[in-house]
């Protein structure tokens, strides 16, 4: 189950952003982290189910407690050096969509990476 460990890698980045984010903050009440959202490409076989467990199991006792977690999905698509085609594809097989050779490209499917994060202070306007 390699998304408990991509996930965990995830957090690492993210509470590094997060502590980062909230240097130099006055006021004993720490922000809460509302919402994480992750780009995953379909080329890295991510389950989705499996990695909302992993963030599940992870985040007790962390500033992403009770975070919501989004996971936009990207296909896998790819270029056709040989006709120029451009499409969709499903992995295992880098195989162009219109004449079947090999000669592709990935163009998008491939990305991993963590889009944003959104943090509310807890403390009142004004203190």
């Amino acid at each position: 189950m390699h998304e408990l460990s991509m996930c965990e890698s995830m957090l690492k980045t993210l509470a590094a952003e997060y502590e980062r984010s909230q240097a130099g903050k006055k006021g004993s009440r720490a922000a809460r982290v509302i919402r994480v959202r992750i780009v995953m490409g379909q080329i890295h076989q991510i389950v989705t189910e499996s990695f909302l467990l992993a963030w599940e199991a992870l985040t007790p006792g962390t500033a992403f407690e009770g975070a919501a977690l989004e996971l936009k999905k990207i296909p896998l698509a790819v270029h056709c050096r040989t006709c120029g085609w451009e499409g969709e594809i499903e992995a295992p097989f880098f195989l162009c969509g219109r004449c079947g050779r090999g000669a592709v490209e990935t163009i998008s499917g491939n990305e991993l990476y963590i889009e944003d994060m959104e943090i509310a202070d807890d403390e009142p306007e004004g203190i």
